[in-house]
């Protein structure tokens, strides 16, 4: 079974850390939420989410931070197709043909495992376009209501 553990995803603290970042009127606060708001997004790789606060709030682009953050999504990515328990489902999101074939093969439960973790991945990085996309095919595929309960607050 998969484990059931409530992950901090959305983390609300970096929408603050941009908020008191893009608020003049806290300007003195600014240096405190850069540092902060740069130390999550480097810690948790969210590159997606790099590129929408460095075009929000004036911070100048890393490039090889991105690129750093960038190639580390895509080995999370390919590490949660490879599991030894997960279909390779985390590249099936916009595909059916490919989802048809894995329920084919696969239990309900390792779909919807597969499923969950690809969507908490693309919403713990902040790419909000695929996370979206993710949650509602995995709020499809999900056979348990407490599951479904956690995807539905991560929509909203």
């Amino acid at each position: 079974m998969a484990d059931d553990s409530i992950l901090p995803i959305p983390d609300f603290s970096l929408s603050q850390h941009l908020f008191m970042l893009v608020n003049p009127s806290l300007s003195h606060l600014h240096n405190v939420a850069q540092k902060s708001l740069l130390k999550s997004i480097e810690a948790n790789n969210m590159a997606p989410y790099y590129w929408v606060v460095t075009s929000s709030s004036g911070i100048d682009i890393d490039p090889a931070l991105l690129k750093t953050m960038e190639k580390a999504n895509k080995e999370q990515l390919m590490k949660l197709d490879h599991q030894q328990n997960n279909p390779p489902l985390e590249g099936c999101f916009a595909d059916d043909e490919c989802l048809a074939e894995a329920k084919k093969t696969e239990g309900e439960l390792e779909i919807s495992d597969a499923l969950k973790e690809g969507a908490n991945h693309f919403t713990q990085i902040g790419d909000k376009d695929a996370a979206v996309v993710a949650q509602q095919l995995a709020l499809e595929e999900m056979p348990g209501l407490r599951s479904r309960i956690d995807i539905t607050l991560t929509l909203i």
